[in-house]
Parts: C-alpha cells; sequence; structure tokens
C-alpha cells in the first residue's frame, strides 16, 4: 500500500490538493484535523495536547492513503 502524506502551512490548499488527488486518482483520505477535534470533543486523555497543538499550529491536517 502506498501513502502518501500533505503537509502544509495555514492557507497552503491543502484541502484543495488532497481533493484532486482523490477525484483523479482515486486516493482515500483521512483528515487528520477532524479527527483530533472529536478527541477534543470526547475529552479524551490526549485532548489538552491536542487543543495546544492547535493553539500553537503545529499538526499536519490531512494524511491521503491509496
Amino acid at each position: 500500500m502506498k501513502r502518501l502524506f500533505v503537509l502544509g502551512p495555514t492557507g497552503s490548499d491543502r484541502k484543495y490538493y488532497t481533493k484532486k488527488l482523490k477525484e483523479t486518482m482515486s486516493f482515500s483520505v483521512i483528515e487528520t484535523g477532524a479527527l483530533l477535534r472529536k478527541e477534543i470533543i470526547k475529552k479524551s486523555d490526549l485532548a489538552g495536547d491536542i487543543s495546544q497543538a492547535f493553539q500553537e499550529n503545529r499538526y499536519g491536517k490531512f494524511i491521503l492513503f491509496q
């Protein structure tokens, strides 16, 4: 299985490029930002660390798997 990680700073159009890869190459997309927000809502053991990472903008938003 091949994996491709799309990383970039805020405003770098990660979502646009992952959408194009999904449409043209049939990649599956996992949006890690959404997964991390769910952990915050669930108030999991990692919620505090995740919240801090969001505040400091140091997390990868999208991971793609083929």
